[in-house]
């Protein structure tokens, strides 16, 4: 009797333990944690595949399209000399990204030259150019 009890208070402890974790299952075998990550609270961590069709033509179509679900805006830049980031074409070769962090994509399509400017609290997304010769380097994959 003494054993009974033992194995019972056991199994109510191991499931009152396994309840405080908060999980939802996936699929049959998966189950995936329901607890709010710093990576899961900021949509700009959030991983995106982006894939700019035909009609996106330039730098700022492509910001656009990525920023839609997010909450972010692009902010442009009230006088600007030359000819404005978002107005250039958007190269052939950054028309297809596969899964990353939308802040990654971001600061790829923004180039060397530039700096995407974070404004969290009013979610606004700008780009400032570097000054010249202070560029940031790009990793190499």
């Amino acid at each position: 009797m003494h054993r009974l009890f033992l194995f019972f208070l056991l199994v109510c402890l191991a499931h009152g333990a396994m309840a405080e974790v908060p999980s939802l299952r996936v699929a049959r075998y998966t189950t995936m944690d329901t607890k709010l990550t710093p990576r899961g609270a900021e949509p700009l961590n959030a991983t995106v595949q982006a894939d700019f069709g035909a009609s996106i033509e330039t730098l700022g179509g492509a910001y656009k399209q990525l920023l839609a679900g997010s909450g972010y805006r692009l902010m442009f830049a009230a006088k600007a000399a030359g000819t404005p980031l978002t107005a250039l074409p958007l190269p052939a070769n950054q028309r297809d990204f596969g899964a990353m962090r939308l802040i990654d994509v971001l600061t790829l399509l923004a180039g060397p030259g530039n700096t995407v400017v974070i404004d969290r609290v009013h979610r606004l997304i700008a780009l400032e150019p570097c000054p010249f010769g202070a560029m940031r380097p790009m990793v190499a994959p």
